[in-house]
């Protein structure tokens, strides 16, 4: 195994654990805590209207954490794609 591929092999370990770390704190930190605790109504954007910190943390869960997830779990994916392309011509090669 070239010095190349155990970069890729690494890289996509760590995409991995920043998939899971990524959900796992934007879950607990800006979905969780805001829903269960409520608090003062948070704005949108900077001038626009705010909505209830139960709403946003609700948002939070359902959209922002699996996009998180999916933005760092798709590189992943690709690399064991590619990977498992290169390993099965490896093996066809010798």
């Amino acid at each position: 195994m070239t010095k190349s591929y155990r970069v890729l092999r690494i890289a996509r370990r760590a995409f991995l654990v920043m998939a899971y770390l990524v959900a796992g704190t934007n879950l607990i930190v800006t979905g969780l805590i805001p829903l269960l605790t409520g608090g003062d109504p948070i704005p949108v954007l900077v001038d626009g209207p705010a909505i209830p910190a139960r709403l946003f943390g609700l948002m939070n869960i359902v959209i922002s954490a699996p996009l998180g997830f999916l933005f760092f779990y798709t590189p992943s994916g690709i690399i064991q794609l590619l990977l498992e392309a290169h390993d099965r011509q490896t093996v066809r090669a010798a």
